[in-house]
């Protein structure tokens, strides 16, 4: 059933490989390990979506994406590419659309969260 935890879920897989192709595409290859960094976030982003995607998932997929979401905003920071304004702006816009839509996909229903408690 697609419900709109579902569909933020693979935004968030679309957002995660967004990610990975922009990192190649954008950061030159002097800058190696910052572009490795970004694949290697957008592949762990897609991993906890489709985590996320699991019918009885706990919250525990949207929490960590929404840590990843912060880790890719401030990621020109610490990776020192502030200078490349392209990735830059990619990069908060993807971790600010990762938070938002995570933070949204949480599931609020205590239910939801452990389907294992009795009823």
């Amino acid at each position: 059933m697609l419900t709109p935890r579902r569909i933020l879920d693979a935004l968030a897989i679309v957002l995660g490989l967004w990610l990975v192709i922009s990192a190649t595409a954008f950061l030159p290859m002097e800058k190696s390990l910052a572009m490795g960094t970004m694949v290697v976030f957008g592949l762990v982003i897609v991993a906890f979506a489709m985590w996320g995607e699991t019918e009885y998932s706990h919250a525990a997929p949207e929490l960590l994406n929404i840590l990843m979401g912060v880790l890719v905003f401030t990621a020109p920071w610490y990776l020192g590419f502030t200078p490349l304004a392209t990735m830059t702006w990619n990069c908060w816009i993807v971790g600010g659309a990762l938070f938002v839509l995570e933070a949204f996909a949480l599931p609020h229903d205590p239910m939801m969260r452990s389907p294992h408690q009795p009823a």
